[in-house]
């Protein structure tokens, strides 16, 4: 009996410990196979935000490399050297007395020049923002390898046979390979850039000493995050297999790094090596990943011990091992509770590597206990919050980079009638009827800029809890009042009703800042006018008591506009987003109205709601608390809602001869725009979109006259301007179409160049500029249109 009770209590515990060495050791698997994954990603992510550090820093030298004055100055100084007669000795002269050190007026010419003093200055603002030199010499040379400006004094004159500078105007740009300077104790890089003009002719070449000290501070950032124990370290390697950095000290700065890769760079993915006693070590080589050509052929190597790593389980599974050979009749029950929890703990942790490294995030490993393994669980979860924050963070950029585009929109638009419209004042022949007009479109032109302007500091403060509050003595109907004075105009423009109603009566004053209270107005009641293209916007004023010094009160603006879905009104508050990423082009706007609206009504202790149905309007709704230490007086309010309108004026016509088409969205620009081209003797007609373009362009190509000119603004509501040329050019619309935006990227040029458009004009608009491609263009189309004469 006692022998099958032994027997069958050691055939348990020997069935407990088979079921347990293989639920470890799967575990183990799922865990090696989970780390690698996770040690892979971090590397390739470490790699890309090295590659994005150097790119930004050597960025701007390539920004500095097209500099106007840079290439000005360099075409100047070769055009001397050039005419010189005896060019070589001259150069071998000068090179001879810069070398033998002392006072050089020539050299001393060189640093003061503008170019010079240009690059000190820009050295001394990233030190200053950086905190730490970033680069340190920097010098420019000629097209014949002679110093032409320089930071500080180099040791020689003459570069040309330099390493750095063949390649750079070879193959233009040159990377050298990282020096550690012992005394400044920083290691550097030297690069070098090719200066050519706009026509590709070399021009000199732009050398720079880039310190890479932001890029290990990188390194060892993500090191501390990674590393786990005394045995994990991150090394990184340069295109020559040469070691830059390392956190282990067996790897030293400049030491060859072949037996560390041992040929594993050949290798694509994750590898692995084994040393010591079985497979102890994890090797992670992500080498060259991402292929830049303004970034360097680095290769980021992690090793770390796998028996460190793994510890937690395999120290687990020497407990089970050591119970399952003392414990006999208690070996059951430990044996029943491995078989419990190991397996189910284990699964949930295979579940978890699988559902990571399948890329879902959101996957979160429920506690599994104090143990190892229960460690193991939270950093899992530890890792997947870091790798969300990190995709956060990404999702967040991209929306301010979005705004930023739109802020740069919604800056040059006012800035184009600002510039067009200061030229035509400069004319004396401009009658006074006309240069009001002019002065109007300059003066809402440069509000607009200023609420453009205005809005993002308003957000700053408001961010940073830098907003003070003015409170004093204010009429609430007066505040009303004011706003509908300002807007009647706007609405009178738009064929709009604009209408102040109060349903109860209001407090005579109120202790409230005025400016702020009014601002909040502006916001709500512009935008309802704004997303209005016919009939009422309303502002209803309802005051509701609640003691004799205190009360509520509501005004609701209200509006029979394009309305919005519940979707859209969640986001709305939100800064830097506007409901529909489309009314940014229709509309217009830098979506931050609303959200200062919000915050500042937030700090008056009041709360901003909204409510809308889409086709049918939207409602805002503004709720104040009104506390005063006095009785409150209540009137009843008298509000003018009524202002005259404008009136219009005319450009004035000088001469008359070209035919343009002008498709222009914008009122401002499109007055402003018709009033230079017809006062330059144009005859010009405007369209608001392209789909009217491409309407008004076909007919005219039927009727058997084109436009001498096209005028094509790129961003219009309907269909874009590149839309509405590919289409022309497939109707076989043969005239001249020139492309107006204020995108001046190099990308937007060649883009609208290989859709069919001949030209290219960036706002502000420029009247001279405009009138010269006018010319050119239309005159173009005329010669091509004209029968030849016959003789007499």
């Amino acid at each position: 009996m006692l022998a099958r009770l032994l027997s069958a209590t050691s055939l348990l515990v020997v069935l407990t410990w088979v079921v347990s060495v293989y639920s470890l050791n799967t575990g183990e698997s799922a865990l090696r196979r989970g780390i690698r994954e996770y040690a892979n990603r971090m590397a390739a992510d470490s790699l890309h935000e090295i590659r994005l550090a150097m790119s930004r820093r050597i960025e701007t030298w390539r920004v500095a490399a097209r500099s106007p004055s840079l290439r000005a100055m360099l075409r100047a100084d070769n055009k001397q050297w050039a005419a010189l007669p005896d060019r070589a000795a001259i150069i071998a002269a000068r090179d001879q007395e810069w070398r033998s050190g002392g006072d050089n007026p020539f050299a001393e010419r060189i640093e003061a020049s503008t170019v010079s003093r240009e690059l000190r200055s820009d050295l001394a603002a990233r030190r200053a923002i950086a905190g730490f030199p970033v680069f340190g010499e920097v010098f420019v040379t000629n097209r014949y390898g002679v110093n032409a400006a320089q930071t500080s004094r180099t040791s020689d004159f003459r570069q040309d046979d330099e390493r750095w500078w063949v390649e750079a105007r070879d193959r233009g740009q040159y990377y050298g390979s990282v020096e550690y300077d012992d005394s400044a104790r920083i290691h550097s890089i030297d690069i070098a850039l090719r200066i050519e003009d706009t026509g590709g002719e070399f021009l000199g070449v732009l050398k720079a000493v880039y310190n890479i000290r932001d890029v290990l501070e990188l390194l060892d950032e993500w090191s501390r995050s990674y590393r786990r124990s005394a045995e994990s370290f991150i090394t990184l390697v340069d295109q020559r297999d040469v070691v830059v950095h390392s956190t282990s000290s067996q790897w030293k700065f400049g030491t060859s790094a072949r037996e560390l890769l041992d040929g594993l760079l050949k290798n694509t993915g994750v590898s692995h090596v084994t040393r010591n006693h079985g497979e102890q070590a994890l090797l992670v080589v992500r080498a060259g990943s991402v292929v830049d050509p303004w970034t360097p052929h680095w290769s980021l190597v992690v090793e770390s011990d796998l028996g460190v790593l793994l510890s937690p389980v395999r120290s687990l599974r020497r407990k089970v091992l050591w119970l399952a050979g003392i414990v006999t009749f208690v070996g059951v029950l430990i044996a029943w509770t491995v078989l419990r929890s190991i397996p189910r703990r284990m699964a949930q942790l295979r579940i978890a590597t699988r559902e990571i490294g399948a890329g879902n995030l959101n996957y979160e490993v429920e506690p599994l206990g104090r143990d190892e393994i229960g460690e193991l669980a939270n950093s899992f979860n530890h890792m997947t919050e870091r790798l969300r924050a990190g995709q956060l963070a990404e999702l967040s950029n991209r929306a301010k980079s979005a705004f930023l585009a739109n802020m740069s929109h919604e800056i040059r638009t006012p800035l184009t009638a600002i510039v067009g419209y200061g030229d035509l004042l400069v004319e004396t022949s401009v009658d006074e009827e006309a240069r009001r007009e002019y002065l109007r479109a300059i003066s809402g032109s440069a509000h607009h800029l200023l609420r453009v302007i205005n809005d993002i500091l308003d957000l700053s403060k408001i961010e940073a809890g830098r907003v003070d509050l003015e409170v004093r003595p204010c009429s609430p109907a007066a505040v009303i009042g004011d706003v509908v004075r300002l807007l009647q105009p706007r609405a009178q423009d738009r064929g709009l009703q604009l209408i102040a109603e109060f349903e109860t009566k209001i407090p005579r004053a109120i202790c409230a800042d005025t400016t702020r209270l009014g601002q909040i107005f502006l916001n709500l009641v512009g935008n309802a006018l704004k997303f209005t293209e016919k009939g009422v916007v309303r502002i209803v004023s309802h005051y509701r008591a609640t003691t004799l010094h205190a009360g509520i009160w509501s005004i609701d603006v209200r509006d029979t506009g394009i309305g919005m879905s519940p979707a859209q009104v969640e986001k709305i508050f939100k800064p830097f987003v506007q409901a529909d990423s489309s009314t940014t082009r229709r509309f217009g706007g830098t979506g931050l109205g609303l959200t200062i609206a919000h915050e500042l009504a937030r700090l008056m202790n009041g709360e901003l709601s909204a409510t809308s149905v889409e086709g049918e309007g939207t409602t805002f709704t503004l709720t104040l608390p009104v506390i005063e230490e006095e009785p409150i007086e209540m009137v009843e309010p008298d509000v003018a809602t009524h202002l005259p309108p404008r009136k219009k004026t005319t450009p004035q016509q000088s001469i008359e001869g070209t035919r343009i088409l002008l498709a222009e969205d914008t009122k401002v620009n499109q007055r402003l725009m018709v009033a230079i081209l017809e006062r330059a003797g144009a005859v010009v007609s405007v369209v608001a979109n392209g789909a009217l373009a491409v309407e008004a362009g076909t007919q005219a190509m039927r009727d058997g006259g084109p436009y001498d000119l096209i005028l094509m603004d790129l961003m219009m509501p309907v269909l874009d301007g590149e839309a509405a040329t590919i289409q022309l050019r497939a109707t076989g619309y043969p005239g001249p179409i020139v492309a107006l935006t204020a995108d001046a990227l190099e990308d937007t040029r060649d883009r609208c160049l290989a859709h069919g458009f001949d030209g290219f004009i960036t706002k502000p608009i420029q009247r001279a500029k405009l009138l010269e491609a006018v010319v050119r263009w239309s005159a173009s189309m005329q010669c091509a249109e004209a029968p030849a004469s016959p003789r007499a």
